[in-house]
């Protein structure tokens, strides 16, 4: 049967050795709470632990570690023991007491990716500033967290295109947001020369499906809500006045109406029909939050969405070609059909560039 070590006292008279510090020259001498995490994190992994491994990484004397056992097993009621075959502690039955402080494995990994994938996809600073807090914490909360930072470098995610980056203005329109306050934007608009001034109250923030960060809030001069992407804001500056939201504007039906960048006080019906290949994409990542697939009699399937605004849906109908066809509103189709014929013209007026 495992048991614990008998307490071996120090020889009276003997000078103690200077205190190791610990791993690349750190240690968890600071608090009895920062041991009390080590050590849960430790053994709730199984890993192998002894006197030696505390010793090294707090920083102090062997006579020290018993102590701060002692006090983790009668005021923590933390259940570690001694097996004396491994030559390593280990808890005799599951103990979460400080769940807060403490990250498996599989958690610290899920942390470490969500930075890399916001590093990649949102295109901003968010995933390296995530990926250098972890890194801060990874001493304190044991070898979950440096496993799961480490092990990234086996994990490509391509570095995100451009020089955007949505992060810059997001705490500030937040903290708008939450202290409803009336802000002045510098914002430049898809092929303009110069950004425009906006005043404006936040209402939103919202990750759109090609995964880049926008701000819905209500236009002060143009009397409506509009959407603004992180990326094309210049500067956010406040003008000193607060605002009450009108109760009469459903932002979120506005959000979930819309399909993409594009989003107005309108509702619009769209069906289109799909072969068999855009159905099986559009089963697997659906287009919208609306959408209804229905079987049709010549063999495609039909699929009926409810949005604010057509502009996403016609881009999505044109990206598909003749996989996908517009069947209403009226006005869809026949924005399609022109689109499609200003290409044909295109390329049949001139035989191109080699």
């Amino acid at each position: 049967m495992p048991r614990a070590p008998k307490d071996i006292a120090r020889p009276s008279g003997r000078t103690r050795a200077p205190l190791p510090a610990g791993r690349n020259g750190r240690n968890l001498a600071g608090t009895p709470l920062d041991r009390a995490i080590h050590v849960q994190a430790r053994l709730s992994e199984g890993l192998h632990t002894n006197y030696s491994h505390f010793m090294e990484r707090w920083g102090v004397s062997r006579s020290t570690v018993k102590r701060d056992l002692r006090y983790m097993r009668n005021r923590l009621n933390m259940p570690i023991k001694w097996d004396n075959a491994k030559k390593t502690f280990y808890f005799s039955e599951p103990f979460d007491a400080l769940p807060a402080f403490i990250l498996g494995p599989q958690e610290a990994l899920t942390l470490a990716l969500a930075g890399r994938m916001c590093d990649a996809v949102y295109g901003s600073t968010f995933g390296t500033r995530l990926d250098e807090i972890l890194r801060k914490i990874a001493p304190l909360l044991g070898s979950a967290v440096t496993f799961a930072v480490d092990s990234l470098a086996h994990v490509h995610a391509p570095p995100p295109d451009g020089t955007v980056d949505d992060f810059e203005h997001f705490l500030p329109l937040l903290q708008a947001i939450i202290a409803r306050r009336e802000l002045r934007l510098r914002y430049t608009k898809p092929a303009s020369d110069a950004p425009e001034t906006r005043v404006v109250h936040p209402r939103k923030l919202v990750r759109r499906p090609d995964q880049r960060w926008t701000l819905v809030a209500h236009d002060t001069a143009r009397g409506e809500l509009r959407t603004f992407v992180l990326g094309r804001i210049d500067s956010v500056n406040t003008t000193g006045r607060a605002y009450r939201p009108d109760p009469a504007i459903d932002v979120d039906a506005y959000v979930r109406k819309s399909m993409g960048a594009f989003a107005s006080a309108e509702e619009h019906e769209v069906r289109l029909a799909l072969d068999a290949q855009a159905a099986y994409y559009a089963r697997e990542r659906p287009w919208h939050g609306s959408q209804r697939l229905t079987d049709r009699a010549d063999g495609r399937v039909e699929m009926t969405l409810r949005v604010n605004h057509l502009a996403d849906v016609r881009n999505a109908v044109l990206r598909w070609g003749d996989h996908v066809e517009a069947l209403a509103p009226a006005s869809l189709r026949a924005e399609v059909i022109a689109a499609l014929d200003a290409a044909r013209k295109r390329y049949a007026g001139e035989a191109g560039v080699r």
